[in-house]
């Protein structure tokens, strides 16, 4: 667990993921700033996204997962929940959040 945003930004820099798992809401630099910055630095770990949000009732946030396809595990969340996200992501696998990135980068 990192203390920010811009703490996990200089650590997605440096080293290689499996898959983030983001809060909306961080000191610093928030998810959806995050998740840009990947985004517009060709990052690869932009393609390997799941948000966890108590902030799914906000418009703002409900656009932004919307628009950029983004998985999700609303808060609060049962383990069991958040290991399922984590299973249909490893399922899926890279492959598929290729096109979705290809698909968020044009939105």
């Amino acid at each position: 667990m990192l203390p920010d945003g811009n703490a996990a930004l200089k650590r997605a820099d440096s080293e290689n993921y499996d898959l983030v798992i983001c809060d909306m809401k961080m000191p610093g630099l928030d998810g959806q700033q995050f998740y840009k910055t990947l985004v517009k630095s060709g990052n690869l770990l932009s393609e390997r996204f799941l948000f966890v949000t108590g902030d799914v009732v906000s418009l703002n946030t409900q656009d932004f997962m919307a628009r950029h396809r983004m998985p999700h595990v609303a808060k609060p969340f049962r383990m069991k929940e958040l290991k399922e996200r984590v299973r249909e992501f490893t399922e899926r696998g890279i492959s598929h959040n290729s096109a979705a990135i290809a698909a968020r980068k044009n939105a």
